[in-house]
């Protein structure tokens, strides 16, 4: 059985030699991913914008928080030259809210990579009170919104940027298998 074509598929970030320039957005441990690729290419122009301590580069900006990165984020998509190539690293629930910024830009999926480093925590919506949960780390947990049992499915919506759960009992009302961590 192959995967679902809507979860994510990610990959190391590479150079792109036809990109005027490359703006980074890093996260926690997502700044490796950038590292790795500055050193096994050859010099290139890039912007690097990173939530923690500042990645010793001179064309990199630290920010304490993500919501202040992401803010950033918008102003300088606003200033790229139209070859730019974006890349986002880090856990997921920033990588996808980093990719709605990118998106409310006007970029396009091909324009942006993606690489998922750190936590695997998912951003979960409730199918059924549409509750948006962030950091969901087991395979069934209570929603805060209508209280249900859920099951986390793999299937994610890149319009919400979150994961969908439904209920897992709902065939047998009280029958709730034992949750597993799978996403730390």
């Amino acid at each position: 059985m192959g995967s679902i074509k809507s979860q994510p598929v990610y990959a190391p970030l590479t150079f792109n030699p036809e990109a005027s320039h490359h703006l980074f957005a890093t996260s926690g441990v997502g700044y490796h991913a950038v590292e790795t690729l500055l050193t096994e290419t050859p010099a290139f122009p890039y912007t690097w914008l990173h939530v923690g301590d500042t990645p010793a580069s001179p064309t990199a900006f630290g920010y304490p928080d993500e919501s202040s990165l992401l803010r950033d984020l918008e102003i300088k998509l606003r200033q790229v030259s139209p070859g730019t190539q974006i890349a986002l690293a880090g856990p997921e629930t920033f990588i996808w809210s980093a990719a709605l910024v990118t998106r409310g830009a006007g970029f396009s999926r091909s324009r942006v990579q993606t690489q998922l480093m750190g936590s695997k925590a998912r951003r979960v919506l409730c199918a059924h009170c549409r509750h948006l949960h962030e950091g969901i780390q087991h395979t069934i947990f209570v929603c805060h919104g209508c209280g249900l049992h859920l099951a986390v499915r793999d299937h994610f919506s890149r319009r919400l940027c979150a994961y969908l759960a439904g209920r897992v009992d709902a065939e047998e009302p009280g029958n709730i298998p034992q949750s597993e961590e799978l996403y730390a």
